[in-house]
């Protein structure tokens, strides 16, 4: 029979260096903040893409989101480790120091690898000199007129969509074929720019949308299975843009406001009704909110321009999110407002809102 190890406080001290990858990816990202440009050539458009399309590859097969389960499964399985160890028979405090110690150097050496596979993207040049953009701040009558065309766009592409029996717009098909429309929408606008030229897998529904909900989170990006999640509870005014927007991530572009502008144009720029109004509500959306905030007036004055099926999906989702507000959904926002923060988008969740610079910034 086989003899049984003898706890060692040897075996959890060797273990200590893995405990290095923490501040060896601090490293990685301060080289990255101070050189922009070689992030964006050797990284983004070498390194990274490789990176990307391998795992994303690795992971099509399934048609489900392979990475909410295994987060179900560390939401799980890491108390209950936690608990089994205390609660050992034999236990002196070695088995939950070595428990511990085991954590500590996975959460060390998943951030390097975080960084490593994706994060360093945080650190590119900004899309704007990517496709040679300028922004600059903008008057109150750029913005309004960014607005009115924006409203005349989603009345006029509203009007050809159908609509449910209480005149909220319908989905014109199912959801596996939008996420594939989204796939290719990518594919046909990396045609003509490299930068998201390649094959990735469509985004993939997540299976505890309503659960999701709860949080407010519509959307979810997981670098280690490359794979953009989306939560189908939300409204059909939302689907296609919100798919959009996680695809953006899953081809390098991390910034938020940046993953929101291109959702609008690749939406916007693919022949489907449908989806070039779900990215154009999501442009006038945060473009009215920045406008609101610029001149209140103007504000309900273009808003009485809203057509009758605008208004509908507007006041549905408001209402559809009044129902999951909570604690959750609060905490939900401080987590990710963390997050951000920590990756150096310094406004944090309000970053989502410098969208507009970059939509001002393309009419010019």
């Amino acid at each position: 029979m086989r003899e049984k190890r003898k706890p060692s406080v040897f075996r959890i001290i060797f273990r200590l260096p893995y405990i290095l990858f923490f501040p060896a990816a601090l490293i990685l990202i301060d080289i990255a903040k101070n050189n922009p440009e070689k992030v964006e050539k050797i990284y983004s458009n070498a390194i990274y893409p490789v990176i990307g399309r391998s795992i994303s590859f690795l992971f099509s097969w399934a048609g489900f989101s392979v990475a909410e389960f295994l987060l179900i499964a560390l939401v799980i399985g890491v108390p209950l480790g936690l608990v089994f160890n205390i609660a050992r028979r034999e236990n002196n405090g070695y088995f939950t120091a070595k428990y511990i110690i085991n954590l500590l150097i996975t959460a060390a050496v998943g951030y390097f690898l975080f960084i490593a596979v994706w994060g360093l993207n945080y650190y590119r040049m900004p899309l704007a000199d990517t496709l040679g953009y300028e922004v600059r701040p903008s008057t109150v009558d750029e913005l309004s007129e960014l607005c009115d065309d924006l409203i005349a766009d989603a009345n006029e592409l509203r009007s050809q969509l159908a609509a449910d029996e209480n005149g909220v717009l319908a989905l014109p098909y199912t959801e596996d074929e939008l996420f594939h429309n989204v796939n290719l929408a990518y594919q046909q606008y990396g045609e003509s720019n490299g930068i998201f030229r390649g094959l990735y897998s469509d985004p993939k529904p997540v299976f505890f949308s309503k659960a999701m909900s709860y949080t407010e989170i519509m959307g979810v990006y997981i670098p280690f299975t490359a794979e953009a999640n989306v939560n189908v509870n939300i409204m059909p005014m939302s689907l296609a843009s919100t798919a959009a927007h996680e695809a953006a991530h899953q081809r390098g572009v991390a910034r938020e406001d940046e993953a929101n502008f291109m959702s609008y144009l690749i939406c916007r720029d693919y022949g489907d009704t449908y989806m070039q109004y779900s990215g154009t509500m999501l442009a006038l959306i945060h473009s009215m909110n920045a406008l609101y905030g610029s001149d209140a007036d103007r504000f309900y004055e273009l808003a009485s321009q809203y057509s009758d099926g605008v208004r509908a999906d507007l006041i549905a989702n408001s209402e559809f999110w009044k129902q999951y507000e909570g604690k959750a959904a609060d905490v939900a926002e401080n987590v990710n407002d963390a997050y951000l923060k920590s990756n150096d988008q310094e406004d944090g969740v309000k970053s989502y809102g410098r969208m507009v610079d970059l939509l001002l910034a393309e009419r010019r």
